[in-house]
């Protein structure tokens, strides 16, 4: 169970992928009580852009080959940036 600190989709989806197979929103609920229909919502809106069908295909689909291009993608990001700190 994916807990502490979830308060975005994105939190969520981290979380799943690094393998939970059910995520808890707590605190996030008393500042915003409609927090949890957000996030449901931000999956949702997740799996529709990457044309994921099940939820359970991303549990645990953090790779090492994913890991290796997220990490190639930052460090190209980090080439692109010019003086004025804009990504270009």
């Amino acid at each position: 169970i994916g807990m502490g600190g979830i308060q975005t989709a994105e939190d969520a989806i981290e979380m799943i992928l690094a393998g939970a197979t059910a995520v808890s929103v707590g605190t996030a609920n008393f500042y915003h009580p409609h927090a949890t229909e957000e996030i449901v919502d931000g999956i949702r809106a997740y799996m529709e852009r990457y044309q994921v069908e099940d939820i359970r295909e991303l549990i645990g689909d953090l790779t090492l080959a994913k890991l290796q291009n997220i990490f190639n993608s930052i460090i190209k990001r980090q080439e692109n940036k010019v003086g004025d700190g804009f990504i270009r």
